[in-house]
């Protein structure tokens, strides 16, 4: 069976004009909020731009992309951009932002062009598939609870992967439509569908790892809007090994990390697996409520806060939350053939959850979760508005439905412009932010950040105390404190003994520790001697057996560190060997070798790269350039021993 579908209907110029008009005036919407400060993780992740600051070459490149540990992929499509921009750190978060700000129109047009795709293939009519279209864009785009996406610098990765699922929607329904055409090759539309959906997927994943929900959302699509489009002969092979096997691919991944990453806890999620399910029943209908009529009052970033459910009924809106989203979803499924709009509009958004809040040990809230599941229920909604009025009973609503619909978008405008003029004023931000988050760790630290920019460190070193006794689980604060007491003499340091006391039972964030090692070793930490950082550094967990082994050699590898900044060889030989038996990462295997060179011990440094070269634990990403490293590092120390056996009475390398 063939469908016709009128490739030449391409609509009113004026449709063009109004969607660019809505683009600038997202743009318009926006623009104040460019003017923000770095938060949160920016001032985690890219710090390390740094690093091609000193000496733009390769490998430095390479290694900001890979990441902080180089034995992951970290995002590196997404760090790969970051590391373009690496001229604008630390003093223009303005470009980052307004990159961001352009990744996000581009999205809208692709989503208005998805949608126009899908009203193609579905044989809606030509002007309704437009205005619904169009219409559903432009509400994503204008809505507030995308500002945390574009205006939160290290969220790039969410809008990253939200493109390429795009294109490769984009690309897939191409497909779809030349399998419909039967002038065409079958083999074209395949290789369409083939090529969008394992590049797409691919790429997306590199931009953020829910990239990897790709081919769910694509039987989204079968399952819903598509589900009366016919299939052609081959069909179901097809799709079992591009679509199905990808996900139980996935799902094999996350079953083989399940001790690490789902039933340990680790040091930000205090609560089990089955506090967190709970959670998060009411954490989605919180989405919805905020998706539905946001409030400006619980916008942002800082939830960290969001209290954790510990039964059905504690707190008691659990159950109410719990029946809400179990019912979207039963009925979605139920009514996916009779109301196939409706359905995809729940399926797609729950979908584009299911990685983030179901099982993963993640934060349990934070609103750049919803920037793609967000789309499908817009493009639900918009639709059910154009068919209700369209309908001839509804003619005598029209201009109640036009008001509403027009103040309904006014009313997300004047918030998105109100909550983006607030992101562009730090000050205004961290005192908004620590007053609607009193017990927030992530709010109170902002105002504390802004507290030191403004030259009052006593203020905010009271802001860390007291966040340190309101929560006794969390130790991080004592890592601010003495960073701050780096910048400002005047600033004590935290007592060891306390200390040694707080990480008995907590371990410490490693991210925090690499930030402040930086400083120390570019002579900004007067205060803080290697024998106090080599104290912080032996602090351990009495119960070792929950900590990941890796923990315990960057922890190894950090002490090796400061003994060779000290002067101290053998003891930093000593604990980056202790390092190599836990972890053997090559950027440790590279240090120690640069360091036996140093010494001009250059046969131990040989027998180094020989003998853990098989061991050592290379990034997927860059394993070709760092095994070439490897290649040539060990021919330049021959050449050093043949010199030195030429000349035995000259140590020093040519």
């Amino acid at each position: 069976m063939a469908v016709r579908i009128d490739k030449h209907d391409n609509g009113s110029p004026w449709w063009g004009a109004v969607f660019f008009a809505v683009l600038g005036m997202t743009a318009f919407l926006y623009w104040p909020g460019l003017n923000g400060p770095y938060l949160l993780d920016d001032l985690m992740h890219l710090p390390h731009l740094e690093q091609i600051h000193d000496a733009p070459s390769l490998d430095r490149f390479l290694a900001v992309i890979n990441g902080i540990d180089p034995a992951r992929f970290s995002r590196p499509l997404t760090m790969t951009t970051f590391a373009a921009q690496y001229q604008d750190w630390p003093h223009h978060p303005w470009m980052f932002k307004y990159v961001n700000l352009a990744i996000h129109l581009i999205n809208g047009c692709l989503l208005c062009l998805v949608f126009m795709k899908l009203g193609r293939l579905r044989q809606d009519e030509p002007n309704l598939a437009r205005k619904i279209a169009l219409s559903a864009s432009c509400i994503w785009l204008i809505h507030p609870l995308n500002i945390s996406t574009t205006l939160y610098i290290i969220q790039r990765g969410t809008q990253f992967s939200t493109l390429f699922i795009l294109l490769s929607i984009l690309g897939y329904l191409h497909g779809r439509q030349l399998l419909l055409d039967a002038g065409r090759s079958r083999l074209n539309g395949y290789l369409w569908l083939s090529g969008s959906v394992a590049l797409g997927g691919v790429l997306a994943t590199l931009g953020k790892e829910n990239g990897s929900l790709l081919t769910l959302f694509i039987l989204v699509l079968e399952g819903t809007l598509l589900r009366r489009i016919p299939r052609p002969v081959g069909w179901r092979a097809w799709s079992g090994l591009f679509l199905l096997a990808p996900l139980l691919l996935l799902l094999a991944l996350i079953g083989i990390d399940y001790k690490v990453h789902i039933e340990t806890p680790t040091i930000d999620y205090k609560f089990t697996l089955t506090e967190r399910i709970l959670s998060n029943f009411v954490v989605l209908s919180d989405y919805l409520r905020q998706i539905a009529l946001p409030s400006l009052a619980r916008l942002g970033l800082m939830h960290d806060d969001y209290p954790v459910s510990h039964g059905v009924l504690d707190p008691v809106h659990t159950l109410p939350a719990m029946l809400l989203i179990l019912g979207l979803i039963g009925s979605a499924l139920l009514w996916r053939k009779n109301r196939p709009v409706w359905a995809f509009g729940v399926l797609w958004y729950f979908a584009g959850h299911t990685l983030e809040s179901t099982v993963l040990p993640l934060h349990l809230y934070f609103e750049h979760r919803n920037y793609l599941p967000a789309m499908g229920l817009w493009y639900a909604a918009v639709n059910s508005f154009f068919r209700l009025w369209d309908k001839r009973e509804a003619i005598r609503l029209r201009p109640f439905l036009t008001v509403c619909g027009a103040f309904y978008c006014l009313l997300l405008g004047f918030l998105t412009r109100s909550e983006s003029t607030l992101w562009g004023n730090g000050e205004q931000l961290a005192l908004i932010w620590s007053q609607n988050h009193p017990t927030s760790r992530w709010a109170q630290g902002q105002l504390a950040t802004m507290l030191i920019m403004q030259r009052q460190p006593v203020a905010a070193l009271e802001i860390y105390q007291k966040l340190l006794k309101a929560n006794t689980a969390d130790k991080t604060p004592y890592f601010d404190w003495l960073k701050l007491a780096c910048h400002f003499p005047e600033i004590p340091l935290p007592a060891m003994g306390e200390m040694r006391q707080a990480f008995r039972s907590e371990i410490m964030y490693l991210p925090s520790i690499d930030l402040l090692l930086s400083e120390w070793n570019g002579g900004k930490c007067k205060q803080i001697d290697a024998a106090f950082l080599l104290e912080l550094l032996a602090l351990r967990p009495v119960d070792p057996a929950r900590i990941p082994v890796h923990y315990f050699a960057v922890l190894d590898y950090y002490t090796a560190l400061v003994h060779h900044k000290n002067g101290q060889l053998e003891q930093a030989l000593t604990h980056i060997d202790a390092a190599l038996r836990l972890s053997p990462y090559y950027f440790m295997v590279f240090k120690k070798t640069e360091w036996l060179m140093g010494a001009q011990r250059y046969a131990e440094a040989l027998q180094i790269l020989d003998r853990q070269y098989p061991e050592i634990k290379l990034s997927r990403l860059t394993r070709g350039y760092e095994t070439e490293k490897i290649e040539n590092w060990k021919k330049f120390i021959r050449q050093l021993i043949l010199s030195t056996q030429a000349n035995p009475g000259n140590q020093t390398p040519p």
